[in-house]
């Protein structure tokens, strides 16, 4: 009985917090930078792209079950696409200066996952009023999902239990390389202990991605082009997170997936190959 006393004890004492704690009311901002370098070659043909896309949302929590569940608002206050130097990028500025200040109300289980969305019909009003052409358009950049997804991601980092040193846990993402398709990203996370980060005491945890890909149809983005088969690799990839026990959220992470792939696309009937290259680099920050 001593020694599982003991055990207890030292288990305890050595025990890595990582869950969340909301509040009714607080207050917090989610700043996500992501940094796309691409380059796509059909054919002889070369494409290229270089961006940084820039994003602070504010979250307010509305209420919070007994079982986890909470309600949020989300606001976008600002999101910006700019080259590497920081000037403007030629890309969707116009429409995510139209975003600022959008709000929206989620509900979430208590695993993050969004149940209920609101404010959604809304946002679309608001950047394309009633020209179905132009809503096909935003819905395709900015659907439902993938504010769900967004939220997902955000949130559900952790496993909400206290966990001892060396814990491994598993979840997944989605991430888009454009009109070739999309890869789920599974990592597989590691709870390394409390370590030294920007002068503060925080749980460190490391990922290790594996990924799957999953193509594009021809309804997807480009009607004039689908993949009929292809593969893509990981060719280097790694991520850390700071997990900050005291306040219960987040506090830094960072994600870096470097893929390689060779694709057969069809364009107008006809097969050509693709091959592309792309290096993502994805920083979070609560502030």
């Amino acid at each position: 009985m001593l020694l599982l006393l003991l055990t207890i004890i030292s288990f305890s004492s050595d025990a890595l917090v990582l869950k969340w704690q909301f509040k009714q009311n607080d207050t917090f901002r989610y700043e996500t930078t992501s940094r796309l370098t691409q380059s796509v070659r059909v054919k002889e043909q070369e494409y290229k792209q270089d961006n940084v896309h820039i994003a602070v949302m504010k979250y307010t929590v509305q209420s919070v079950e007994a079982d986890g569940s909470l309600k949020l608002e989300q606001i976008i206050e600002s999101m910006k696409a700019t080259n590497p130097d920081g000037s403007a990028s030629p890309g969707n500025n116009a429409i995510y200066n139209q975003l600022q200040g959008v709000a929206l109300t989620m509900k979430l289980n208590p695993k993050f996952e969004v149940t209920e969305l609101e404010g959604y019909d809304l946002l679309l009003k608001k950047l394309a009023g009633d020209d179905p052409s132009l809503r096909r358009v935003v819905h395709a950049l900015f659907s439902e999902e993938h504010f769900k997804q967004a939220v997902h991601q955000a949130f559900g980092v952790v496993p909400q239990k206290e966990v001892p040193a060396g814990f491994q846990w598993n979840r997944k993402s989605e991430t888009s390389i454009g009109p070739l398709g999309s890869v789920q990203v599974n990592l597989q996370m590691t709870a390394v202990g409390m370590k030294d980060f920007e002068s503060k005491k925080l749980v460190k945890i490391t990922y290790k991605p594996t990924l799957v890909y999953h193509p594009a149809t021809s309804e997807a983005s480009n009607p004039e082009m689908s993949i009929t088969k292809g593969t893509v690799q990981l060719q280097e990839s790694d991520g850390i997170a700071y997990f900050d026990p005291k306040a219960g959220r987040l506090y830094h992470s960072t994600l870096k997936l470097k893929m390689t792939g060779e694709l057969t696309g069809k364009i107008s009937g006809q097969e050509v190959p693709i091959r592309f290259d792309q290096t993502q680099t994805i920083e979070m920050r609560i502030k």
